[in-house]
Parts: C-alpha cells; structure tokens; sequence
C-alpha cells in the first residue's frame, strides 16, 4: 500500500487508470449519484482524469466529484 500511494504522489490518478478501469465494478451499470446539491442519475461510465466519475445522461456525460453513489438496483 504504501508504494501505490508514494506512486500516486508522484505521477497522480492518471498513473492508475487503466488498472482502475478493468476492476471497476460500476462501470456501465445505472447509478444514482447524490452530494448536498445535485443529484444525477445514469450510467457509470468510468473516471476522468482528475478521479471524478463520468455519467452519461439523457442530457450527456456529466462529471460527479464528491458524495454518495448507488447502484440503481438498490435504489428505493
């Protein structure tokens, strides 16, 4: 662990991207992302550069940065 994060000081999230991309278990799933102002609902479509999580809406790819993030089949 901490060679992954003397790593990730040095070279950022983007170092890790692809490793994060075949492990992520949201990806093309249907999310419902909530913070204090917003909520978006869509599918996951990965992580941008900086780690934030890209959703594709009706209205197109919105990043979500901060908050919660559920699986739209646990959703109630």
């Amino acid at each position: 662990l901490y060679s992954t994060l003397v790593e990730f000081n040095k070279q950022g999230f983007s170092f890790f991207m692809k490793q994060w991309s075949e492990n992520d278990a949201l990806a093309e799933k249907a999310i419902r992302a909530h913070s204090a102002n917003q909520t978006i609902d869509g599918i996951a479509k990965g992580l941008g550069p900086r780690g934030e999580l890209l959703i594709e809406t009706p209205e197109g790819l919105k990043s979500f940065q901060n908050g919660s993030v559920k699986l739209q089949s646990t959703i109630e």
